[in-house]
């Protein structure tokens, strides 16, 4: 399982795939028209890519 980000203060960590589809949809709600809608979504999947390697996940 890959994470997104440390622990939160309640000892919670945020799983990266969770946080990337999250991240798409709000994307979504700043599309100024509507043929940028997959183009927006597809930034919001992968603007933390590189956060899918070993070497990400056992900082923090």
């Amino acid at each position: 399982m890959f994470f997104a980000h440390s622990e939160n203060t309640a000892g919670t960590k945020h799983i990266l795939k969770d946080h990337l589809e999250s991240t798409a949809d709000i994307c979504r709600l700043f599309v100024p028209s509507a043929k940028f809608e997959q183009l927006f979504y597809l930034a919001g999947l992968v603007h933390d890519g590189g956060k899918f390697q070993d070497g990400f996940q056992v900082i923090g």
